[in-house]
């Protein structure tokens, strides 16, 4: 008869195992899906994301990154990335599928992302973000930051102001150099939304090309 600690030692074992199995089922399952999903939209599909990434806010949090599932197309002139990322904070694993555009010009460094509680305490505590004293309704709902606060207002223009709102963004934005990506923090696309992602991520980019 199996002693207490030992029975409690083999349940945790067999349930890892059973976790790990389910993950390598699931990632399978994509996989296909995903093969298939690249077929429809005209993009090619590599498991393995052996790309360089430029120097963003996203791709420089945590560690242990990783990078998956990758599809990529040129479109308009602009080469296009689709991939799963993820990366560690703490033993959290923040996993997302990011659209990466390279454009054919060179962009503000910038970061947009969804106000929230703990910004309101940056901003009170001294980490300003930018703001628009004509459009509050867009200061107010999102947090813009960059290293050359001029240039990032030249670029946020009140038709691409107006439109993210029209739009009600709930996806971040990042940018540096001719890179711009999208994304929504720790959400995973699933295959069947792939291509109304790329639609809304290529109406983002249209903004800012």
């Amino acid at each position: 008869m199996l002693s207490f600690d030992l029975a409690v030692t083999l349940a945790i074992i067999i349930f890892v195992v059973c976790i790990l199995v389910c993950m390598h089922m699931y990632e399978k399952k994509r996989q296909k899906q995903l093969e298939k999903v690249s077929r429809e939209i005209g993009f090619t599909y590599t498991l393995k994301a052996a790309i360089t990434l430029p120097d963003l806010r996203l791709f420089t949090s945590g560690h242990s990154r990783y990078k998956i599932h990758l599809l990529t197309s040129t479109r308009n002139f602009i080469a296009w990335s689709l991939f799963d990322y993820s990366y560690n904070v703490g033993r959290h694993r923040r996993t997302q599928t990011v659209a990466m555009a390279q454009l054919d010009r060179e962009l503000p460094e910038f970061s947009l992302s969804t106000e929230h509680f703990y910004h309101k305490i940056g901003e009170f505590i001294g980490f300003e973000d930018i703001d628009f004293d004509e459009y509050p309704e867009f200061s107010q709902k999102y947090r813009l930051i960059g290293k050359d606060e001029n240039a990032v207002r030249q670029l946020f223009t009140p038709h691409v102001i107006l439109t993210l709102l029209g739009e009600k963004l709930e996806s971040n934005i990042e940018a540096t150099g001719n890179f711009i990506i999208v994304y929504t923090p720790e959400k995973r696309v699933p295959p069947a939304d792939l291509c109304r992602f790329f639609q809304k991520a290529t109406a983002i980019v249209d903004l800012f090309k």
